[in-house]
């Protein structure tokens, strides 16, 4: 029992309810550890009110606290947090932060279960509750019309001690007993919290479910950049509700449920002999499919055997860059480029305090035709420096591993995204080489924004990089092996340049690489695709006219 609430699980699932993008935020209640943190990450340029007691005073937001680091602003709040103990408190701050939210905005709350399993455990061992209050579901949703603010959704949190299997097993006996239906009552007790959000000044008019199959291949870098990240983004959109996103999601509908809206599925290669059953069955259960494909499909051959399938059969196609974009309305016209951007930007890192020797990472897969014709200047620079100056680590690639010449070098298989990161976090200079072919000018530019999220300077090829660099001020271009040499050493031995460009990068996706600049027009794009469905639909079927299997009209929806 010597576990405690995880308050960093607390913020997050807070700030999930809060719209990411929401601009001006009033924090109201008793504070939750690392909240504000989280909220900055997610947006740098975010104005944070907070006042002390559950509801404002009547003269908020006038007399509110100030944010200095932000222009003070009298106009309505984008998104309001409350943290209540009982549902009186939250009713009382619901009717007065209602007001206090534009027309748009957004009020969540944090509370605590009133049946969580630790105070039943009190009560039967006949001691003194500590906790006040606390909520049943119940009670959340009555005291939410009480305050004229229905709930959107509620999610439960387990942020405290665990309910055991064997104090589970134990209790599903009782519940039968009692004629009680036991799995229902574990859930009950198994949530310390509740989160939820309402929008108190307009409901909205309708909800976009939206579910998913990402890439189940490993690394999940792409998996969680291209698809699971932007869909938490939009699911914190009161708008949108987002579903299962699986690599192998359960595509079935239950009995009297609705057609779902927008189903994405990321990269598939649809064959005519593999991928119908697939393909009827998404289309069966949801208005919309929607691939989402951010590489060139010259290196899936499949894809033009089977005459683009994977474009055509679709309603839209979502992908990275205007170039992609540009060869996919070949097939279908439809396409919305959705750039890649950083979710949550830890605080910078000055390379003051970093000790040891310099980090040059390489952090790439199938790059072999971009490194081959630079190693020996790679290796010119590397080897003249020892173990207590440079270390090289690298990730994914074994062939550049035995290549590089470097004393101290570390070799790291297929990282999680978050393991990933984590290596990212410790590197000072990272290498980025593309050579200039077509599939590669049809790549991101998403290696320099995590670079610069995590205060990496950067030493990159021209094709891609020339676009967004800044020579000299956000990173290095190099267009010849004596370029590669001079940068790399440049950046070893000169601390204050490497840290000016790893600022002036940082300070770049600060201030126009993050999600939350962006999600707006990619909810917008998908509130288009449901409105004109009926006229997307036709052609569809239109483009599969000589697919007369993969052609056939939806069923009308539900």
């Amino acid at each position: 029992m010597g576990e405690r609430e995880t308050p960093g699980m607390l913020a997050d699932r807070l700030a999930a309810q809060l719209p990411i993008t929401a601009r001006r935020v009033l924090l109201a209640g008793r504070p939750v550890p690392g909240l504000e943190a989280l909220l900055r990450a997610r947006n740098p340029k975010i104005v944070i009110e907070r006042v002390d007691g559950a509801a404002p005073s009547a003269d908020m937001p006038s007399d509110a606290p100030r944010d200095n680091t932000a222009p003070y602003d009298t106009g309505p709040y984008d998104a309001a947090a409350l943290v209540a103990d009982t549902p009186e408190e939250a009713e009382a701050a619901l009717k007065a932060l209602a007001p206090r939210v534009s027309n748009e905005g957004v009020c969540a709350l944090l509370v605590p279960n009133r049946f969580f399993w630790p105070r039943l455990q009190a009560f039967l061992a006949g001691k003194k509750e500590d906790a006040p209050g606390g909520f049943d579901l119940e009670d959340l949703q009555e005291m939410a019309k009480r305050a004229g603010a229905p709930l959107a959704r509620i999610v439960a949190i387990q942020a405290g001690p665990r309910l055991s299997e064997e104090t589970a097993k134990a209790l599903r006996p009782l519940c039968a007993a009692l004629q009680v239906d036991g799995e229902m009552a574990l859930r009950r007790l198994a949530a310390s919290h509740f989160t939820t959000q309402t929008r108190p000044r307009r409901k909205p008019e309708r909800t976009i479910r939206v579910t998913g199959a990402p890439l189940a291949s490993k690394p999940d870098a792409m998996a969680i950049v291209r698809m699971q990240a932007p869909l938490a983004a939009l699911g914190t959109l009161p708008d949108f509700e987002i579903g299962q996103v699986l690599p192998a999601p359960r595509i079935v509908l239950r009995p009297g449920e609705e057609k779902r809206g927008v189903f994405i599925w990321q990269r598939p290669i649809l064959t005519r002999q593999g991928s119908l059953a697939s393909y009827r069955s998404i289309l069966q259960t949801h208005k919309l499919l929607v691939v989402e494909f951010d590489d060139h499909p010259m290196r899936w051959p499949a894809i033009a055997e089977n005459d683009h399938l994977t474009f055509r059969a679709a309603h839209a196609v979502r992908t990275s860059t205007e170039k992609m974009a540009e060869i996919i309305r070949e097939w279908n016209p439809n396409v919305f480029v959705s750039p890649n951007q950083i979710e949550a930007l830890p605080p910078f890192r000055p390379v003051e305090p970093r000790q040891g020797p310099v980090r040059l990472l390489f952090a790439a897969l199938n790059r072999k035709e971009d490194w081959a014709p630079y190693i020996d200047a790679v290796n010119e620079v590397v080897f003249r420096y020892g173990p207590e100056k440079l270390r090289v680590d690298v990730v994914f690639d074994r062939a550049f591993f035995d290549a590089v010449k470097a004393e101290d070098k570390h070799y790291q298989p297929v990282l999680p995204f978050r393991e990933y990161k984590a290596l990212l976090s410790k590197a000072d200079i990272a290498w980025l080489p593309l050579e200039d072919n077509l599939f590669n000018r049809c790549k991101s530019d998403l290696k320099f924004i995590e670079c610069g999220a995590y205060s990496v300077a950067v030493v990159a090829s021209p094709v891609i990089y020339g676009d967004v660099v800044r020579h000299g001020e956000t990173g290095l271009l190099y267009k010849s092996a004596k370029q590669l040499r001079e940068h790399l050493r440049a950046l070893i031995e000169d601390r204050e340049q490497r840290g000016k460009i790893a600022r002036a990068a940082y300070e770049e996706v600060a201030s126009r690489r993050m999600r939350t600049y962006h999600a707006s027009g990619e909810a917008a794009w998908f509130t288009e695709l449901l409105r004109n469905h009926e006229a997307l639909e036709a052609e569809r079927v239109a483009r599969l006219r000589d697919e007369p299997a993969w052609g056939e009209p939806q069923a009308e929806t539900a």
